[in-house]
Formats: structure tokens, C-alpha cells, sequence
């Protein structure tokens, strides 16, 4: 075999070998950072039925949708710091998102994904407390790892959860208590009902809250601020008010506060 084509042949396995390699290498996640999954979150949200529901118009046009999903792109980098952001259970947050938008309405457990990150979309931060540090809220902890602010009385120790039988002791630091029973600091107790004495929403039963030092039930009908504020519904906002009432379904509209972010 002469020398020219001996060259060849080693000059073609090479490239052949760098190609393979190339085309091995997976392309980078889009999800990897904050930027990229609010940028997903906003093509998520911003379908045509949002899109023509929160301009009032018959038609998602390209310039309406682009302005849709700047704004909305925007909203989600404001609920999610960038230096704390996780992406394990981003897809799972996305794929509610798109749900929950689907048909230009919001139920209120809609509402709470896609407006204060309830599941799926509550594992998304790494928060600055590690395991057994106190907090306040559960975004303090370490979310994307399964841990939360596990409340002991009027505070909380971050951990992942190990649920305990009710009336049994809850002071290990992991210790958390069924539904319809809270950590009193020492045992898992009953949650109190209407006119009971409390310090925390998390010591009245479902559909209370601890309001001026006594559990009484959550908002009904008016002067709502967040979803949260209604028992099972979602607070309907106008623009321009700081208050709303509570309704079963939101409609989005043109008026709807919740469509600011949404055009």
C-alpha cells in the first residue's frame, strides 16, 4: 500500500472518529438555568387561549403571543431567584403549567401552581438552609432535594418529611404529622376549629386561619388579596384594585389582574 493512500486512510478513520465523538455529545439542557425554564414556563403559558382571552381579541396574533410570553417571562424570573434555582423537577412544573393554562381558565389549585408554586412546581429552589438549619418558610429549605420547613409549634426545621402517627411525639428534627394534625413542639395534636385560640394558620383545620389569634375561615366571598386568602376557590382580581373576591373558577379577561403578567 503506498504512503499517499496509507495517509488517506488515517486522515478518513480520524475524521470519522471526531465526527462520532461530535455527534455523541448531547446538546445542552434548555432547562439548565433560570433563564431557560422561565423561557419554557412563558411558551407554556401563553397559548392561544390565553393569549386571546387577556387581549380581548378574536385572534393570538404573533406580536399579541410575543408580548405574552416577555411579560410572563418576566413574572416566573421574579418567583424564581437564578443563584437558587434547581432543575430536577423542572419538566414536572412545565408540564402543569401548560395544564393548568390549557383552556384560558384557572381552578384554585390551578391558580396556586402557576401564581404561588404549589406542587409540582414547589420543588424548583435551593434555598440557603440545609437540613435541621430553622426557617420560616419552606422555600428557605432545599426544596429540589424533597425538603421543606417542617413547622414545631411557631417554627420550623428544614428536612424531607417523615410522616408519624398521630398523637405520637414530632420533636425529631424530620418528624411531620398527618393531615388534620399539626407539631404542638412536643406531639402531633388535632388542628383547632372555628373560635379556637392559635399563633399559626397551620395549627386551624383545612379552610381556616389563624386570624387575629383565633382560627375563623378563610375568605368566602370578598376582600381576598392572593388565591390562598379562599377556601378552594381563586381570588378574582380586577386592575387597578387591591382586592378581589373569591369565585370557584377564573375566567381570564382583559380586566383580570392575573392577566397583567399575561400580555
Amino acid at each position: 500500500m503506498s504512503l499517499r493512500l496509507v495517509s488517506l486512510v488515517l486522515l478518513g478513520s480520524l475524521l470519522g472518529c471526531s465526527n462520532k465523538v461530535s455527534g455523541d455529545t448531547p446538546p445542552p439542557n434548555p432547562l439548565a438555568t433560570s433563564d431557560g425554564f422561565c423561557h419554557a414556563w412563558a411558551g407554556e403559558a401563553c397559548n392561544d387561549n390565553v393569549v386571546t382571552a387577556c387581549s380581548g381579541t378574536a385572534t393570538a396574533t404573533d406580536s399579541l403571543r410575543a408580548a405574552c410570553e416577555d411579560s410572563q417571562e418576566q413574572f416566573c424570573n421574579n418567583m424564581i431567584p437564578a443563584s437558587r434555582y434547581g432543575v430536577t423537577h423542572a419538566q414536572e412544573c412545565l408540564d402543569a403549567v401548560g395544564a393548568a393554562y390549557a383552556d384560558g381558565k384557572l381552578t384554585s389549585e390551578e391558580a396556586l401552581v402557576v401564581h404561588e408554586l404549589a406542587a409540582p412546581c414547589a420543588q424548583l429552589i435551593k434555598g440557603p438552609s440545609a437540613d435541621g438549619d430553622s426557617c420560616s418558610a419552606t422555600t428557605d429549605c432545599d426544596t429540589v432535594s424533597g425538603s421543606i420547613c417542617i413547622l414545631k409549634g411557631a417554627t420550623g426545621v428544614c428536612g424531607v418529611p417523615e410522616v408519624v402517627d398521630n398523637g405520637t411525639s414530632c420533636k425529631a428534627a424530620n418528624a411531620s404529622c398527618h393531615d388534620g394534625f399539626y407539631c404542638d413542639g412536643s406531639n402531633c395534636v388535632q388542628q383547632k376549629s372555628t373560635g379556637d385560640t392559635c399563633a399559626t394558620d397551620n395549627e386551624c383545620s383545612a379552610g381556616l386561619a389563624c386570624t387575629n389569634l383565633a382560627c375563623a375561615a378563610k375568605t368566602a366571598a370578598s376582600m381576598c388579596v392572593q388565591d390562598s386568602d379562599c377556601a378552594n376557590m381563586v381570588c378574582s382580581i380586577a386592575t387597578g384594585s387591591a382586592t378581589g373576591s373569591c369565585i370557584a373558577q377564573l375566567i381570564l379577561s382583559p380586566t383580570a389582574a392575573a392577566c397583567e403578567d399575561l400580555k
